[in-house]
């Protein structure tokens, strides 16, 4: 694999982010179904902060195509890191590459840990939690209802 990258998403990114993540193609993601609107919503998370904090959107690259999307939110002195690979480029460790391009980031925007919540029926984003180095802090609900694990991964400058 070659090395994975993370840029910043464009307007170019709208179709591709409606083909794989639009509201009706993956559980848990609730983004614009038509490029028009998804380019909407990409302006809105290239202004920098999504209702009043912090926040970026990122295009994972791996193999020098997309393949995967990575969010950083604010949550009080950590950046909440979300990360998702198309099903077709998982199993690859782009996913863990990703994470720990996210810890670097996150150290250059002034941020002291990155944090993570997934429910606690999802192996893959555990195992990755685990390897990332991240460190259980808890469980507790989501706004769905869903029941979540919190993770914390202290940031070492």
């Amino acid at each position: 694999m070659d090395k994975v990258i993370l840029r910043p998403v464009g307007e170019a990114d709208a179709e591709y982010i409606c083909e794989n993540w639009a509201q009706d193609k993956l559980d848990g993601y609730n983004f614009p179904c038509s490029a028009a609107e998804m380019c909407k919503t990409i302006a809105a998370w290239n202004a920098g902060a999504v209702n009043g904090k912090f926040f970026r959107m990122y295009m994972i690259e791996a193999e020098k195509v997309p393949a995967g999307l990575l969010s950083l939110y604010e949550k009080g002195d950590a950046l909440s890191v979300g990360v998702s690979v198309i099903k077709q480029m998982r199993r690859r460790g782009i996913a863990a590459a990703a994470v720990d391009a996210a810890k670097e980031l996150a150290k250059n925007f002034g941020f002291a840990a990155l944090a993570g919540q997934n429910r606690t029926d999802n192996a893959a984003s555990i195992a990755l939690c685990k390897k990332s180095g991240f460190c259980l802090e808890g469980r507790g609900v989501n706004a769905k209802g869903n029941e979540v694990f919190n993770w914390r991964l202290p940031l070492r400058f």
